[in-house]
């Protein structure tokens, strides 16, 4: 679910000197952790059929237009993950190098809306039967993606913990399967012991691979802004490495995006960042699909 550049780019014009940042005037009402119950939001309607990656990624080539890149609010930049280790044998690991030649506010082709689920009761937390050929599952900061190519269904859970989406992805029992499956989770971790983090990161993976034996798993290191805690920036850079440098059967790990990005609220991405690390995801798997022919 979640172009034909080089692997591995963040998504920052070459050269670029970055801006200061500067407070948010209006912060995001949605929190980590939404208490407001409501049902899970209609998405805008579906384009028929489903392109194909390769098919979207060279439309995206030819659609995407560089704009003047806006005023940043909260800028952070994570601290770069390790490199793995030689001894993964099983795990796909990509790194990053160079920048991609867009601008923040690069156009994505078409706007499909996430599907964000408000349910109060976490244990209710449900996945509905899925029509897109890749699904994009994660927290909150997925709803503030505002452009995705048609063939990309996201689900967005505010104040969803790594076990929170294992539940969701093992009680899945509909057909058909989504082809790719890219897992955005984390964040809301930030103040759990890193090793407990990995270990359900793992269990998480084997799930998703269980439930859907037959698509590709892909699973994002987390972008770290500088404004949350010293220890919670030092636990999720952890996590990260741990990631980076794991053998994790059947699964694709994507290297956190390092390129300055902008928070509304120290948390939350502003819809610029959102779609630039979409977008850059949308390179990686990219890139992780050519690997392996």
């Amino acid at each position: 679910m979640d172009t034909t550049p080089a692997p591995s780019r963040a998504t920052t014009l070459p050269n670029q000197t970055p801006k200061r940042a500067r407070s948010s005037p209006s912060p995001c009402p949605a929190d980590i952790d939404s208490s407001s119950p409501s049902t899970p939001s209609k998405s805008s309607p579906r384009d028929p059929g489903s392109a194909n990656l390769s098919s979207f990624c060279a439309f995206l080539d030819q659609q995407t237009t560089p704009r003047s890149p806006s005023k940043s609010r909260h800028v952070s930049r994570p601290s770069p993950p390790r490199t793995r280790s030689q001894s993964v044998p099983n795990a796909t690991i990509l790194t990053t190098t160079k920048p991609v030649p867009i601008t923040p506010s690069t156009t994505i082709i078409s706007a499909t809306k996430p599907y964000y689920h408000q349910t109060k009761d976490k244990s209710l937390w449900k996945l509905p039967a899925l029509k897109k050929s890749t699904l994009i599952i994660g927290s909150s900061n997925l709803n503030r993606i505002t452009k995705t190519s048609s063939d990309t269904e996201i689900h967005s859970y505010p104040g969803a913990q790594i076990h929170h989406i294992q539940s969701i992805l093992e009680s899945y029992d509909h057909d058909p399967k989504p082809t790719t499956i890219i897992l955005h989770v984390g964040l809301n971790n930030r103040d759990q012991i890193p090793k407990t983090s990995f270990n359900q990161a793992q269990k998480l993976i084997a799930t998703a691979n269980k439930t859907f034996p037959n698509s590709k798993i892909l699973f994002t290191c987390i972008p770290i802004s500088n404004k949350i805690s010293k220890k919670a920036q030092q636990n999720l850079s952890t996590l990260n490495n741990m990631m980076m440098e794991s053998s994790i059967n059947s699964a694709t790990i994507l290297p956190p995006y390092e390129e300055e990005f902008e928070t509304v609220d120290n948390l939350h991405w502003s819809p610029e960042t959102a779609n630039s690390i979409y977008l850059f995801w949308i390179y990686q798997l990219q890139a992780s699909s050519k690997s392996l022919n």
